[in-house]
């Protein structure tokens, strides 16, 4: 067995089980995310300089120009060199516990560190379809499975249909067409009360109905793995606060962070402080223009959307490692296998040239 490539294979998967588990802000939180972060972008420091060798050959020898597989392999790998290096960058400056910097385009870097980073995970997946012979030769080996057999032919294909569709499901699940569209909060009409949708950090792609006066909204096509709830109602605005103060007191619930609604740090506290607007424009209004009897009948009601009551509440649902794993993986498959038959397409255009 050749030890050296089964180093660098044990270093890429390390690699890839830690990009998989960053994707998922709640499933490490915020300190360990950036620990994580900063062991990920070492351990592809160390990967690039072990390829490092074979991009100087391509530049000195030329063959950048001779040949389209070679080409494309050294056009995927400068990309990711140069998205780590935005990685690095805005993981510095959007850093809330290890360095500390202030900002004042936190939402600029903070698109660029996600927009970033998931496009990375594409061309992982890219990459590893290019070597994906190499791999498999080295698990023949590795298991003895070197003699052609048809069935086990079958079945790989196979696996590799049902590893496209899963990814492609995962891909509209996870919404990661948003994650490359700077965030624009949407609103939609619901019981004549607007609630946020936020289209990047959180997918809001289904309402799963109203229960005890609160809407429930399902992030990721409706994953459910725990509620962090936040509800306007139950801390609502002073008559002396004015709508800088009222939202100065409130705290996004989207991660540990708890930043103010005054200055929310990511798209989820940005929904939140549009909905606390709203809801102090229109608890204000209502105050001032109630009668005693209709705001006794506010106080008793419970009923989500009607006049007397027109509080919004979140809950934001939270990612586990196991959905993480179960859409990102058959993600990354469904790239490699794209890379897999553009490389073959390549060769096979090469040796009609020939």
């Amino acid at each position: 067995m050749n030890k050296k490539l089964a180093g660098r294979l044990v270093l890429d998967l390390i690699m890839t089980v830690l990009m998989i588990i960053m994707m998922g802000y709640d499933v490490s939180g915020a300190l360990w995310h950036e620990i994580l972060g900063i062991t990920t972008i070492v351990l592809f420091i160390i990967h690039i300089g072990i390829n490092a060798g074979w991009m100087k050959q391509v530049i000195a020898k030329k063959t950048i120009q001779q040949s389209s597989v070679i080409m494309i392999k050294f056009i995927v790998d400068v990309l990711q060199i140069i998205l780590i290096l935005i990685i690095s960058v805005t993981s510095v400056l959007i850093s809330g516990f290890i360095f500390h910097v202030e900002t004042t385009h936190y939402d600029l870097f903070a698109y660029l560190h996600n927009a970033a980073a998931y496009l990375l995970l594409i061309t992982i997946g890219i990459h590893t379809g290019f070597h994906s012979r190499m791999i498999f030769s080295f698990l023949k080996k590795l298991f003895g499975l070197e003699q052609v057999n048809r069935v086990r032919t079958v079945v790989v294909r196979i696996l590799a249909v049902l590893m496209v569709i899963v990814g492609v499901k995962a891909s509209f699940d996870r919404g990661l067409a948003a994650k490359f569209i700077p965030y624009q909060s949407k609103t939609v009409q619901i019981d004549s009360t607007e609630v946020s949708q936020v289209t990047n950090e959180l997918l809001v792609s289904d309402y799963s109905g109203t229960e005890n006066g609160m809407i429930q909204l399902g992030a990721g096509g409706g994953h459910d793995h725990g509620d962090i709830e936040q509800n306007f109602e139950n801390n609502p605005p002073s008559q002396d606060q004015d709508e800088d103060d009222y939202l100065g007191s409130l705290t996004c619930t989207g991660c540990g962070k708890r930043c103010s609604l005054l200055r929310p740090q990511c798209n989820t506290g940005a929904g939140q402080a549009e909905d606390a607007a709203a809801f102090y424009e229109s608890y204000m209004t209502s105050s001032e223009s109630q009668t005693d009897a209709a705001q006794e009948d506010t106080d008793t009601s419970s009923e989500y959307g009607s006049s007397a009551d027109s509080s919004v509440s979140y809950v934001v649902t939270k990612d586990n490692a196991v959905s993480l794993f179960a859409d990102y993986i058959p993600i990354m498959g469904m790239y490699a296998i794209g890379g897999h038959y553009v490389l073959l397409g390549l060769e096979a255009v090469r040796k009609r040239k020939k």
